[in-house]
């Protein structure tokens, strides 16, 4: 996920502030999922370089990668509601999201994202406060752990 600097530059501090706490909980979700999925996580960061924010996680284990790619939109939803944008994640997700279906037969895909979709909402709510945890600290420090 990522806000360019020309656009962060337009937005209020308030607004400012709100995306940076959902660009916190999106990658919080991805790292929830993934642990909840078993898959080691090597770091999850949220930096702001010259006005514009956006955040990186590196797994070490592709298990799971559908649902924890698509965590981080879902951890977003669960907090501030549909945002009205077809699919979850960034377009970042949607890109590695698309290249792991494709390396699926076609007849799978719709049936790999509902599942997709039902691990994540469930490990998100399962683990509600490590995702909370984690989005504090993101948003407090920029890294977890």
């Amino acid at each position: 996920m990522r806000l360019s600097p020309q656009w962060a530059r337009r937005l209020s501090p308030h607004h400012r502030v709100m995306a940076g706490q959902k660009l916190a909980f999106h990658e919080a979700g991805h790292y929830t999922v993934a642990r909840q999925q078993g898959a080691p996580v090597v770091s999850c960061e949220v930096r702001r370089d010259d006005g514009a924010t956006y955040g990186a996680q590196v797994m070490s284990d592709p298990r799971g990668k559908i649902a924890v790619l698509m965590a981080g939109g879902i951890a977003e939803e669960l907090v501030w509601g549909p945002s009205g944008t077809e699919g979850y994640g960034s377009e970042d997700d949607k890109r590695q999201l698309a290249a792991v279906l494709h390396a699926l037969h076609p007849a799978c895909h719709a049936y790999k994202l509902a599942e997709g979709e039902r691990i994540a909402r469930s490990a998100l709510s399962e683990r509600w406060a490590l995702l909370e945890g984690v989005a504090e600290r993101l948003w407090l420090t920029g890294r977890f752990p």
